[in-house]
């Protein structure tokens, strides 16, 4: 990837070190997957970023959502290193992060809140998204959360058809 084009990425998703970014956008690709296998991948790519460049606020982000994913999917039992938080603690403009960290507290009003405020900053990012309409799903508002169900697919669809343009 030539630097310039690295450069111009948004902001929330750079680090200082090449090679972390590279593994967040690995991590990334292979977290939008929702395979078991695949994420627990993700989460190993985003683990080494972070070791790579300490304060990467966006892989962080991505340890979070992978251990949302595995809680879900392993019925509560997963890790928690309380990456929402930690991300949040290096760019408060992760809202998803927080979310998800409310949600895994049993605060769903709060979490709604920052699912909202996460949708005003970035609303075409897959991630809240999907988030937010499992989120919705299991309150019940099912017709916000087909909404948001769609709108992560139509984002999925925008960023995979940029990275093979």
């Amino acid at each position: 990837m030539e630097m310039t084009r690295y450069m111009t990425k948004r902001p929330r998703f750079r680090s200082a070190d090449i090679q972390a970014y590279t593994c967040f956008q690995q991590g990334r690709r292979l977290s939008r997957e929702w395979m078991k296998t695949s994420v627990e991948k993700a989460r190993r790519l985003f683990e080494r970023a972070v070791k790579l460049d300490a304060g990467y606020a966006a892989a962080l982000g991505g340890l979070a959502v992978c251990d949302a994913f595995l809680r879900e999917w392993r019925n509560g039992s997963a890790p928690n290193g309380g990456y929402a938080i930690r991300a949040l603690e290096r760019d408060p403009l992760l809202p998803e992060a927080r979310a998800l960290e409310l949600l895994r507290e049993d605060r769903s009003d709060d979490a709604r809140r920052e699912f909202a405020r996460a949708m005003a900053i970035e609303p075409d990012c897959y991630e809240t998204n999907v988030f937010y309409a499992l989120f919705c799903r299991s309150v019940g508002d099912y017709e916000t959360a087909i909404r948001h169900y769609v709108d992560a697919a139509a984002s999925f669809r925008r960023t995979t058809r940029r990275r093979t343009l």
